[in-house]
This record gives C-alpha cells, sequence and structure tokens, in this order.
C-alpha cells in the first residue's frame, strides 16, 4: 500500500514542477484560476499568475523642494493657528499653515478706515472744486454783463445827455471793467486752489491704498500655500 501512495506523490510533485514551469515560460496564467489534484486527494494546485515578490527598506529623498518660512510680520513672532499633518500630499494652492492674525486685524482696520476716509476727502474736495468753479464762473458771467450795459451807456454821445451823466457812464464803465477783471483773477485763483486741493487729496488717498495694500498682504502672507504639488515635511 505504501508503494502506490509514494508513486502518486511522485507524480504531483512532477505536475506541479511541470506547471510551475510552464507559468514562467509563459509569463502570465489563465485569469480562472483552475485546481488540480493529486492522485489520493489530499494536496492541491491551482494554476496562477507567477510573481516575485522583493522587500524594499530605505528613506525616500526628494529631488527638488520648496522651503516656506514665516512672513515678515512687525514683532517678528507668531503663532500657528493650523498646521497640515506631515507626510500628506498637497495639490498647488492648497493651504499649508495658518498663522495667527490677530496683531494684524486692528492695524487693517486702521488702514481700511483710514482708506475709507481719504477718499470722501477726495470726493469732498472734487465736489468742492465743482461748487467754486459754477461760483467763479457766474460772477464772471455778471461782471461780463455789467461790463456790456455799461458800454452800452457809455456810448451815448454827449450832445445826448448832461455833461454829468456822460461822465458818470464812462466812470461805470471803468468800474465794471475792474471788477469783471477781479472777478476773473479770482476764478483763476480758485481753481489753482481747487485743483491743488484735489491733487493733495489724491496723494493722501494714494497712500491710504498703499498702507492697506501692504496690511491685505500681510494678512494674506500669514496663510501659507503649496507651492505646487508635492508632500509635506515639516523640518
Amino acid at each position: 500500500m505504501k508503494a502506490p501512495r509514494f508513486a502518486a506523490r511522485a507524480r504531483l510533485a512532477a505536475l506541479l514542477a511541470i506547471l510551475a514551469l510552464e507559468a514562467c515560460s509563459r509569463g502570465h496564467a489563465d485569469s480562472a484560476a483552475q485546481p488540480v489534484r493529486g492522485g489520493d486527494g489530499d494536496l492541491v494546485a491551482y494554476r496562477g499568475r507567477f510573481e516575485p515578490r522583493f522587500l524594499l527598506t530605505g528613506q525616500l529623498e526628494a529631488i527638488a523642494a520648496e522651503n516656506l518660512i514665516v512672513p515678515r510680520i512687525p514683532n517678528w513672532q507668531t503663532t500657528i493657528r493650523w498646521l497640515e499633518s506631515e507626510g500628506a500630499v498637497v495639490r498647488k494652492g492648497q493651504r499649508l499653515v495658518e498663522f495667527d492674525t490677530t496683531s494684524f486685524a486692528q492695524d487693517f482696520g486702521e488702514k481700511l478706515l483710514a482708506w475709507e476716509q481719504a477718499g470722501s476727502g477726495l470726493a469732498k474736495a472734487e465736489a468742492d472744486r465743482v461748487a467754486a468753479s459754477a461760483d467763479t464762473e457766474f460772477q464772471v458771467a455778471q461782471r461780463s454783463i455789467a461790463v456790456r450795459k455799461a458800454e452800452i451807456a457809455a456810448a451815448i454821445p454827449v450832445e445826448f445827455l448832461r455833461g454829468k451823466d456822460f461822465q458818470e457812464n464812462q466812470i461805470a464803465l471803468t468800474r465794471a471793467r475792474t471788477e469783471l477783471a477781479k472777478a476773473e483773477e479770482d476764478r483763476a485763483s480758485r481753481d489753482v486752489a481747487s485743483e491743488e486741493a484735489v491733487h493733495q487729496a489724491r496723494i493722501v488717498l494714494d497712500k491710504a491704498r498703499r498702507e492697506l495694500d501692504a496690511a491685505r498682504q500681510a494678512m494674506d502672507g500669514m496663510v501659507l500655500k503649496a507651492p505646487r504639488d508635492g508632500i509635506v515635511v515639516i523640518g
């Protein structure tokens, strides 16, 4: 009884060797596993893919890296509010670090208020310029009409008037022309003053806008984002 059992196991071993060689030669196996039983039914072999496995150990080193540092802040100290976990896979533009912005909130609010006030100041200066220009134009127009009337009265020949009336018309014409010249000078000076006021208001607004932009950039700089796709490594 022992000889047949040994012969069956020998045939099974030969069969397994043939199957292994066949899988190596073809490089792949059938998708459906088909069991092959030995003669005595105590061992089972399956047809499948022959794939060698290798255990790799070591440490990964980045080919290229982007260093993220704390932005420049007035007091040179800050705290981290939130930090991405180390080893996380991130995409470009994804949030990595958030710093505490409490120290910037008040400064940003003050700069925003100053910018709004500067804008109101510029609007007021422009409105004052328009109003001043309209007022001086009206004064010049009034004086021009007075000059025209005085010229008509002064053009009346002396033989049609009493001597005193003729002299008064000439004096009135001179006075009207003087007042017109004064109105024109006042218009020019007020225009210059209004333009200067608007110019100064624009300077104040531009300064407030630059300071506000700097404060906003400081606020935005307190959030560090991934410059490209990669893996987070905390140094």
